[in-house]
């Protein structure tokens, strides 16, 4: 998680963010966009149609595994906690450079 914490604040940093309100911004922004691809392209192509890179004990669970809205309602809790992930990178980012 340091490490991510440390990227996210250098790529936000490198984005041209000066302040912390751009700084947070650009950090909600990538895990906005990770959490986005997270969703459409492994949860939904890769896991839903291969099943040798399935977690061990689910390759039985087919129809499940191709149930779009279920990823879409397990991601959008984690909104707010991308915003408390936002502070900090933003902080580090603010305070490093």
């Amino acid at each position: 998680m340091l490490v991510v914490l440390f990227l996210f604040a250098w790529m936000a940093h490198k984005a041209g963010a000066e302040t912390f309100v751009q700084g947070l911004l650009a950090a909600y922004g990538y895990m906005v966009v990770l959490a986005v691809f997270d969703t459409c392209f492994l949860d939904w192509i890769l896991f839903a149609n291969i099943k040798r890179i399935r977690l061990p004990g689910t390759e039985h669970m087919e129809k499940e595994y191709h149930q779009k809205w279920f990823h879409v309602k397990v991601m959008l809790p984690l909104l707010p906690v991308f915003a408390v992930g936002g502070v900090a990178i933003a902080f580090l980012m603010t305070w490093i450079w």
